[in-house]
């Protein structure tokens, strides 16, 4: 298994969302690994107005061409 660092805490400490911090077990079944991070927010409204936001907006387009990603919103985990 390899060990994946999930979201540098000096990264988190700065997010308006809970984010789980630490290194997580990944092992890959199919596919190629990437990197995954979860943000928790109290509502699927909060998540998309988190995505929607002027902050994130100016992280996205710094993205932009430079990575590529897959992004989901997902209740009740």
């Amino acid at each position: 298994m390899k060990t994946t660092n999930v979201c540098p805490r000096s990264r988190c400490a700065r997010t308006t969302p809970k984010c789980s911090c630490g290194a997580a077990k990944l092992s890959t079944l199919r596919g190629e690994p990437g990197r995954t991070v979860v943000l928790e927010f109290p509502t699927m409204a909060a998540a998309q107005a988190f995505y929607d936001s002027w902050q994130y907006r100016r992280a996205r387009n710094a993205r932009e061409g430079a990575a590529v990603m897959n992004m989901f919103i997902v209740q009740g985990m």
